[in-house]
């Protein structure tokens, strides 16, 4: 991709900022004669023999030139010369935005070549740093091998479109990258949001995708030194990306860094690992553009920050650092957590057969469409009547020692739901002994093209993450029809954008077709048990319902330690026997009965489990 650089001057302002600086506002016209909004700084004297080392800086979607000016400002004072612009249809510059695509792409060589030409720079030693939108153009310089030295990516991933989409899921956040107020956009945002209010997933991924990935082997052959900053809580781009990436990158062994923790789009702000962050990112490029001997390239190639409680008043958790030299850490071992039928959480597969529970998407509104819920930003009144959450819980005894999870979580579930369209949505917990729950991260799945009565496997990657779980503590998986969880941090939108169809799904947990999630944790204790051990099952057993209250079906799970007759009814309010669930001749074991009330009318109703010599009754509420 060659472009030559058309550079005009209307206006040069000379201003004084304190660090003995000369700040310069430029635009640089594009090979299409867009005309881009720039500022550039440059040091107080002396000027190095052949020129200052320099320093492009790129702002984020939606933001501008004025976003990353104060860490201009901060490196020219060290010596750079720094140089800021604001991307076509953001801030002051001309174009439109074809929301980080081919034009944008296209203008970068031209800004390289620009800042390469500006008088008193070295134009071999030049440097580009961003995050987001910005970190994507260092990609980009990566990729198509452009005159650059040393790049900082930050939140960003290579295949960042198809991340976005992944697993059959919009995410949120992706209605802020086609709506930003600041943002001048090309018609083709409007072509997508069509294809978003109609959901032709297949139409908006294809043309979404296309342009806007990175194709993976153009980064197998590049030479430049590179510094990967992938966050675990990022709401727009997944770490997985960033490690993908790496890992790819040829010069790895000896001129790549990969950071892995916090600080990414609405994860965790922590002072301290900024501050690291900061570090690593001045002496890369201080090795690299000034020729200091930094030590950078003698440490460990990969630092990771592992969450942990305790947890600030913000919703923070600690972060803990860990260095080590490769990607993966070389003791995780994948572990499967198994789903049981009566809620528990185990590191074996379930040994009852017939064992399944039902997740209910309880879409109550037809009238509330995705049109009306985009306006609402996902959230209000209309919207929390128009779904209601429902979730399956699962969780482990307490913890044997502290268990660290360190990669990518997979979800492996047998299921059948009866619409064509459906979505599972899994949370992972740290439950603390008084049951107060920390959420960590997830994964999300949407299933499209679904036949109905058909039984199918889902396998899919969720949201990598490090976290420490402490011992005494629990694990504990909540699989939803909505992806709301407790955190501070935009806990309380839903992190994928709901399905607008009511849909039941089954999902298996039995010993023929067992379903679990699976963690990569370190340190399995000798015994490979992660748990306290549980006491043998009780003689006889009734759960509460789950859900409850419900709309139209709940389950309920129930265990006997010796065979015999058994009897599970379902009672009105005042005493009177409306439906039969088990009547029947019943082997030892673990049961789980659904019972749908749809023909019944709302309201508080009983359940009974009885047997020769056990009875128990609980109540149960229907709301419609």
């Amino acid at each position: 991709m060659k472009t030559i650089a058309k550079i005009i001057f209307v206006s040069v302002v000379i201003i004084g900022i304190g660090f003995g600086q000369t700040r310069n506002d430029v635009t640089v016209q594009t090979f299409d004669s867009v005309k881009l909004d720039a500022t550039y700084y440059v040091p107080k004297p002396p000027k190095p023999k052949d020129g200052f080392p320099a320093i492009i800086f790129v702002h984020g979607f939606g933001m501008d030139k004025y976003e990353t000016m104060p860490s201009a400002q901060l490196y020219a004072n060290m010596g750079y010369l720094t140089f800021t612009f604001s991307v076509r249809g953001h801030g002051d510059s001309e174009g439109l935005s074809k929301i980080m695509s081919t034009l944008e792409r296209k203008d970068l060589e031209t800004i390289i070549n620009y800042v390469r030409s500006i008088s008193g720079v070295d134009s071999n030693l030049v440097g580009i740093t961003g995050g987001s939108q910005g970190g994507l153009h260092g990609l980009w310089a990566a990729a198509d091998q452009l005159p650059i030295r040393a790049i900082t990516a930050d939140e960003i991933g290579a295949r960042w479109a198809s991340d976005i989409l992944v697993n059959g899921c919009y995410r949120s956040t992706l209605m802020y990258l086609l709506f930003a107020n600041t943002v001048q956009y090309d018609a083709v945002r409007d072509t997508l949001f069509d294809f978003l209010l109609n959901d032709d997933y297949s139409a908006f991924y294809n043309m979404f995708v296309g342009g806007r990935d990175i194709e993976l082997t153009d980064l197998q052959n590049v030479i430049i030194p590179l510094m990967l900053f992938g966050k675990w809580q990022d709401h727009y781009s997944r770490a997985n990306a960033t490690m993908d990436n790496y890992l790819l990158y040829p010069t790895q062994s000896v001129a790549a860094k990969l950071y892995l923790g916090t600080g990414g789009h609405f994860s965790d702000e922590i002072p301290d690992e900024w501050s690291f962050q900061f570090d690593w990112l001045t002496r890369w490029f201080g090795e690299f553009l000034k020729g200091e001997q930094t030590g950078i390239l003698l440490e460990p190639n990969i630092t990771y920050a592992y969450s942990s409680l305790p947890m600030d008043t913000n919703g923070y958790f600690t972060w803990t650092h860990q260095a080590i030299d490769s990607w993966t850490p070389p003791n995780a071992v994948p572990v499967k957590f198994y789903l049981r039928a009566d809620g528990n959480l185990a590191n074996s597969p379930p040994t009852d057969s017939n064992q399944s529970m039902i997740l209910l998407n309880d879409y109550r509104d037809p009238t509330y469409t995705f049109y009306w819920a985009f306006w609402d930003d996902f959230q209000g009144e209309w919207f929390d009547s128009s779904f209601r959450q429902q979730s399956l819980i699962f969780q482990t005894s307490p913890l044997v020692n502290d268990v660290d999870w360190v990669g990518v979580p997979r979800m492996n579930l047998y299921v059948d739901s009866d619409t064509s369209k459906f979505q599972i949505n899994v949370q992972v917990y740290e439950i603390d002994p008084s049951n107060k729950k920390y959420f960590v991260n997830r994964i999300n799945y949407t299933g499209r093209n679904n036949q109905p009565g058909i039984w199918d496997t889902i396998d899919v990657e969720g949201y990598a993450h490090a976290h420490q779980f402490k011992s005494g503590n629990s694990i504990r998986i909540e699989i939803s029809n909505l992806d709301i969880t407790n955190r501070l941090v935009m806990g309380n939108r839903p992190f994928v954008v709901p399905v607008f169809e009511r849909s039941q799904t089954l999902i298996a947990m039995n010993a023929s077709y067992p379903s679990y999630i699976e963690l990569p944790i370190l340190s399995l204790p000798v015994d490979n048990s992660l748990t306290h051990r549980t006491n043998n099952p009780k003689e006889f057993y009734l759960s509460q319902n789950y859900p409850n209250p419900f709309n139209p079906v709940t389950t309920f799970f129930f265990s006997i330690k010796n065979s015999g007759f058994v009897s599970l009814k379902i009672f009105d309010v005042i005493g009177r026997e409306v439906q039969t669930l088990v009547n029947e001749f019943k082997p030892a074991g673990e049961y789980n009965i659904s019972w749908d009330g749809s023909r019944f009318s709302s309201g508080i109703y009983l359940y009974e489990l009885s047997t020769k010599k056990h009875r128990d009754v609980k109540k149960l509420l229907l709301v419609k």
